[in-house]
């Protein structure tokens, strides 16, 4: 499966997932809002590094640059 259809199929999970929580809330269904919270977990988890990829990238990126800063201050003193 592409990477684009990957990403239209978990924002499609996640849609519906919110929706389900908004509904399991709203009719206080407590064991559906515990299904749903360890479902949204598990879902994290796996589209996490798919829906998230250029954030990660970007963050990464930072971080290093912040790494460089602090080592050439430290070697500075």
């Amino acid at each position: 499966m592409s990477e684009t259809m990957q990403k239209i199929m978990y924002h499609i999970i996640l849609l519906v997932d919110v929706f389900l929580t908004f509904y399991a809330i709203s009719t206080d269904n407590v064991i559906g809002c515990v299904v749903l919270i360890f479902f949204s977990i598990i879902f994290s988890k796996k589209a996490s590094p798919i829906l998230l990829k250029n954030y990660n990238k970007r963050i990464k990126a930072k971080k290093l640059l912040f790494d460089k800063y602090l080592d050439k201050k430290r070697e500075l003193k």
